[in-house]
């Protein structure tokens, strides 16, 4: 196909990967468009379309779900005769935003097809179908939709409802849902999504730019079997997809990680081109009925942090410990005290800190209650040792530690996740205390398109 450009700085018409349909088209001027209002936007370019073809200006859904803004005419047909400039009508369906247009903003796709050559031919009568004259609405049963708080009770039964297809346990409580949709780097209304079948909670998905500076965006899908029969699961990947694009950074990465026995989950992601690059491995111990034991260290006390006046300190340390590490997340500082619930008695977790005599953290431990229906079951979060207190014991008596405490607090599994291919001993530390794979996960990856 055969494009001129009409205006300086006019964008050619580019599909994000090699095997989209559609190819975006960008705005070549600005525009307002109003509540409720519409504008024609040129996009500086004319095309020569292959013999045979039309082509078809659709709308964007990343535009649609986030302002409401589609195509008036959608989708509008440019025939192949046609040599004037490609000009798209956007329509603000939205009742109380402005909306901007800027140069260079992807503002619709073009889709390009070659019609059927055909006859027309009168009949009297027409061949049977299954279908029939069933017509609006009859097959459009998945409507995706941003979650409210009164929603998290529905929400947390379909995501437990995918837990325990694979792990026969509750996985989350709708009390845990609500904080995490309040963390600070995470819109509700934008990173968000529930599919709704018939009316009803099907699957969640959630998008996240862990950084909040567009270099790890991490899409998290939580879908049961039947959400996958019905197309809800791929509706949201679909979405998700396109709201990781609009968010990551021109060199950021894309990221997903996949229960390894979820087969439906991952192919849905490789039909996206997404490509497995590390594993990962949830881990659990069976704490003994009397107290556990917890090495002597020397140099060190292990105590119980305050968190409140301690988060600063602690939070340096995980940084400092973890930088470099794959995968590793550097969160501003506010988010991860929302996270942790710093102001919130630490949502009923609590902090392990290895202390020199000088008053320096040489390591912590950071324990979260459980969060599932099983109250056994307690959860390191981060386990994290200076490097310059390295191979003295800090981690295998903090984490001792941590399960004295859980103990004395009447569970009796810890679990916690560890990189498969930690570079610090991580995994053969957990072991030498006895615990155990229970669960392997897949990291999922896709580079940003340049």
């Amino acid at each position: 196909m055969r494009v001129a450009t009409l205006r300086d700085g006019a964008a050619l018409p580019r599909r994000a990967y090699d095997d989209d349909a559609g190819l975006d088209l960008a705005a070549a001027e600005s525009a307002q468009i109003a509540p409720g209002g519409r504008a024609t936007v040129g996009c500086g370019i004319a095309i020569e379309l292959p013999q045979g073809c039309c082509a078809l200006v659709v709308p964007r859904s990343g535009l649609a779900a986030r302002h409401g803004i589609t195509v008036l005419n959608g989708p509008g047909l440019i025939d192949a005769g046609y040599r004037g400039e490609v000009r798209v009508t956007l329509h603000n369906t939205d009742s109380e935003a402005h909306f901007t247009v800027e140069p260079g903003m992807r503002i619709a796709q073009l889709l390009v097809l070659a019609p059927a050559a055909f006859e027309l031919v009168e009949a009297d009568a027409l061949a049977p179908t299954e279908r029939g004259e069933r017509g609006f609405g009859s097959s459009d049963r998945v409507r995706l939709r941003a979650p409210a708080p009164a929603d998290a009770p529905a929400v947390s039964e379909v995501i437990n409802a995918h837990a325990r297809e694979l792990d026969g346990v509750d996985s989350v409580s709708a009390q845990t849902l609500i904080r995490w949709w309040g963390l600070p780097g995470l819109s509700v209304e934008l990173d968000i999504r529930v599919a709704m079948l018939d009316g009803v909670p099907a699957a969640y998905c959630d998008v996240q730019d862990v950084n909040e500076d567009g270099s790890q965006i991490w899409i998290d899908l939580r879908a049961p079997s039947a959400a996958h029969a019905t197309g809800a699961a791929r509706a949201l990947v679909a979405w998700a997809a396109e709201r990781a694009h609009e968010l990551v950074a021109s060199d950021g990465l894309i990221r997903a990680l996949v229960d390894d026995r979820d087969t439906a989950e991952a192919a849905l992601f490789d039909e996206l081109g997404f490509t497995a690059v590390r594993n990962s491995y949830r881990l659990q111990v069976d704490l003994p009925e009397d107290a556990p034991h917890v090495d002597d260290l020397t140099g060190f006390a292990i105590r119980l942090a305050d968190a409140g006046a301690e988060s600063r300190a602690v939070f340096d340390l995980k940084a400092a410990a973890f930088a470099g590490a794959w995968g590793a997340n550097d969160e501003p500082y506010e988010s991860w005290c929302h996270d942790w619930g710093v102001a919130d008695d630490l949502h009923g977790g609590f902090w392990l800190v290895a202390e020199a005599a000088d008053g320096a953290l040489g390591g912590i431990c950071l324990c979260r209650a459980h969060d599932d229906g099983d109250p056994r079951l307690g959860y390191v979060g981060i386990l994290a040792v200076n490097e310059g207190a390295r191979r003295r014991g800090l981690g295998r008596a903090l984490l001792q530690a941590a399960f004295a405490c859980y103990h004395a607090r009447g569970m009796r599994r810890v679990g916690l996740g560890v990189d498969a291919g930690n570079e610090t001993g991580a995994l053969a530390l957990y072991e030498g205390v006895g615990m155990r794979p229970v669960r392997r996960q897949v990291s999922l990856e896709l580079k940003a398109p340049r």
